[in-house]
């Protein structure tokens, strides 16, 4: 949903954690990265291979995103805009509902999961999962108890921080205070879950080189702006959320007891502090880096970890994670933690209590009175264009889902999911494996040993289909009152959470416990155990439904699933094995071929202009783009192997991405976002099959037409 936070923030967590998704979602549905092959034949493949080999330079040029609130061209047709002549009765029939900055079919599944779970949570009968969850939801309606409970503990915390007048008292507030520890599950994954300590995120994975063992990682500090280049040249979406978080901060801090003039002077100390910070974290342009993965896998003993700070207690916030015994810690940027460490000074102290209790607030606001999640939701919709808010019941859902995560999509699957759905999915998801492992197996530009080697981790992949059987937590050991507020159940659920996700540290990995909720609108790749997760909830039109034809479902889920299984093979899932450990099985020639034809799909989409002179960032974007054609491909040539309809693949495969956003939503998409804008998942990988072309009579002229010499593919 638009309320979430991790649209604004938590996608600096999320993109380090390396789970490959289908999309950005509301928040940012993710589905993940991978390659392809245009055409299908014998014939068109060699002739494809050559046209790789040759020289290429894409020119910069405007193609712009007809999805954009009052940017649909006047008249279209499949040769000008594929995407907008599919969509454009949804379109231009379509407004944005209240309190959203995006509207998409991702979206419209999610209305009605959540329409689902609203009835479910209102009447649980015999769902036990549901029946454990009804005190949050009823809580997150009553907003007279919410008000007349007030910020209660966390108005207390906050006085508590800015009351500190020293470094040791500070120290004492956020290693002590359990407010302090913010539960935050990165997206589209709900455990192993990441925790944010004020200044220090930490998440308990698998460890990258020996999968079947959790490794803490300690991750550098978020910056509200969420990028450290944004300190030295602030772009538009930079602005807007300095404004917005300003805002907010100003009116929550006033919540609280602190008068307009010292608001303004700790706003003014944080974003000094952050500065200074910003220095010290990498930018958001290095995870683009071929070595980035490895440049933040830095694994040390708990001593070693300890020695990077002097000030910086960390021993304490580790311990208040329930990590004091771990033996082991990843520290994803050794130079972050030691900037944090050097900044840990009494002349930083207003900006870091400023940075403490501006980031309680709003952690808190969604759960507390309605004046501080008023003041939050301004703040979202300042950010993303958006205006007014959800329904309250909505709402209300959202924030359970949020709180549990996991248990929510337990309760929506055990009354909602379908064995048949799950058995007919299986089978497509089945051909499509069979499908990909056929063209590795046919990459006559790789050795074969590299080919035999891709091949047999393909095989190797676990579809999930549906929902978990083995959960991350005891829900048993979880106690909810249903008279209690929900700000009560939100420090309730943070207390009972934190000791079991440290507990976690250095234990063996359970295989079988998802990475993420069965009622989560997505669908990813995850390459530490070499899986492919599709939650039940993800299951519905467009992108699958009994009723449809096969062919169109081959348009929807079928490239889907061809998108996730080939994230195992893209420029990230290509450095694990097939048991999910980080280790380099290609020879140097063959690892040189793929980037050769990586570099073209990040070329292409890097030279197009979507908005106000801003382009998609191919870099960030190669994975998710390579995934998207090697989907599209592995459908094609099964659909024309069983003589299929490819109209109805094309077609389905841009009903699945037809949206409305705003110009300001759009903006932060192209900044923050492994994903290309919508429009372009159908209309660029599109482009790159001649079947395309003869499918919808596409001529050299018109706009969507791109010369064969120039058509991009990897698998």
């Amino acid at each position: 949903m638009e309320t979430d936070t991790s649209s604004l923030f938590q996608h600096t967590l999320s993109r380090r954690s390396f789970v490959k998704s289908l999309s950005a979602g509301a928040a940012a549905l993710a589905l993940g990265g991978g390659m392809s092959l245009a055409g299908c034949s014998n014939a068109a493949n060699t002739a494809n291979t050559a046209s790789q080999s040759a020289a290429v330079t894409y020119e910069s040029f405007q193609w712009p995103d007809p999805s954009i609130v009052g940017n649909f061209p006047e008249t279209t047709s499949a040769g000008q805009d594929f995407f907008a002549w599919v969509n454009k009765d949804w379109i231009t029939s379509t407004s944005m509902p209240e309190g959203l900055s995006r509207f998409n079919a991702i979206t419209e599944i999610q209305q009605r999961v959540t329409a689902d779970c609203a009835t479910l949570l209102k009447n649980p009968g015999d769902n036990a999962f549901a029946q454990q969850l009804a005190p949050v939801f009823q809580a997150a309606l009553n907003y007279t108890a919410r008000d007349a409970y007030g910020l209660g503990v966390v108005q207390e915390s906050v006085q508590a921080l800015l009351a500190a007048s020293s470094l040791d008292q500070l120290s004492a507030c956020f290693t002590t205070d359990p407010l302090l520890t913010f539960p935050y599950a990165r997206e589209n994954n709900q455990v192993p879950a990441a925790e944010y300590t004020g200044l220090l995120p930490v998440q308990v994975l698998p460890d990258d080189k020996d999968s079947s063992v959790y490794l803490a990682r300690i991750k550098p500090p978020v910056l509200s702006l969420t990028d450290s280049d944004e300190y030295t040249k602030r772009s538009s979406t930079g602005d807007a959320i300095y404004q917005g978080y300003s805002a907010f901060a100003r009116t929550a801090l006033g919540m609280v007891g602190v008068d307009a003039s010292q608001a303004d002077a700790l706003i003014a100390a944080l974003y000094d502090f952050e500065g200074k910070l910003a220095a010290h974290v990498r930018p958001a342009s290095d995870q683009s880096a071929k070595d980035y993965i490895e440049s933040i896998y830095n694994p040390m003993s708990a001593d070693e970890a300890a020695k990077l700070c002097t000030s910086f207690p960390l021993a304490g916030v580790l311990a208040r994670l329930n990590l004091g015994a771990a033996s082991r810690f990843c520290v994803e940027e050794p130079d972050a933690l030691r900037g944090l460490d050097a900044l840990y000074t009494q002349e930083n102290l207003e900006g870091l209590k400023a940075y403490l209790a501006v980031g309680l607030l709003l952690k808190a606001a969604p759960y507390a009175t309605s004046a501080l999640e008023n003041a939050y939701l301004d703040f979202v919709n300042t950010v993303n264009g958006a205006t007014g808010r959800d329904t309250d019941e909505n709402m209300a859902c959202e924030r359970t889902k949020n709180l549990l995560n996991e248990l929510y999509g337990v309760a929506y699957a055990a009354t909602y999911s379908s064995q048949e759905t799950k058995d007919q999915v299986q089978a497509i998801a089945t051909r499509v494996q069979k499908c990909l492992v056929g063209r590795v197996q046919n990459a006559d530009w790789l050795g074969e040993e590299t080919r035999k080697i891709a091949a047999d981790k393909l095989q190797s992949i676990t579809c999930r289909i549906g929902y978990p059987e083995v959960y991350a937590y005891d829900y048993a050991t979880l106690q909810l009152s249903a008279g209690d507020a929900l700000l009560q159940h939100f420090v309730a659920v943070l207390n009972w959470r934190v000791p079991q996700i440290g507990a976690t540290a250095d234990t063996k990995v359970v295989s079988d416990v998802w990475t993420m909720s069965a009622a989560e609108i997505n669908a990813c790749y995850e390459p530490t155990d070499n899986s492919i997760n599709f939650p039940a909830s993800f299951l519905q039109e467009p992108f699958y439904s009994p009723q449809a034809t096969l062919s169109t479902n081959y348009g929807g889920i079928g490239i889907v699933i061809g998108h996730e299984i080939t994230h195992a093979i893209d420029k990230d899932g290509s450095q694990y094995d097939k048991t999910g450990c980080r280790v380099n099985w290609w020879t140097d020639a063959d690892k040189k071929a793929f980037e050769e034809r990586a570099q073209k799909v990040e070329d292409y989409f890097g030279s197009i202009e979507v908005v106000d002179g801003q382009h998609v960032d191919g870099a960030s974007t190669l994975g998710e783009n390579t995934a998207d054609l090697g989907g599209l491909a592995c459908v094609v040539q099964i659909v024309e192997e069983d003589d299929g309809s490819l109209e109805e693949v094309f077609r389905n495969w841009a009903v699945g991405w037809r949206e409305i956003i705003t110009k300001e939503r759009c903006l932060i998409h192209l900044k923050t976002n492994v994903h290309s804008p919508n429009y372009l998942r159908p209309n660029a990988t599109s482009q790159q099959m001649q079947q395309f072309y003869d499918t919808f009579g596409i001529k050299e002229g018109d706009f969507m037409y791109l010369p064969p010499e120039k058509r991009i593919q990897v698998w």
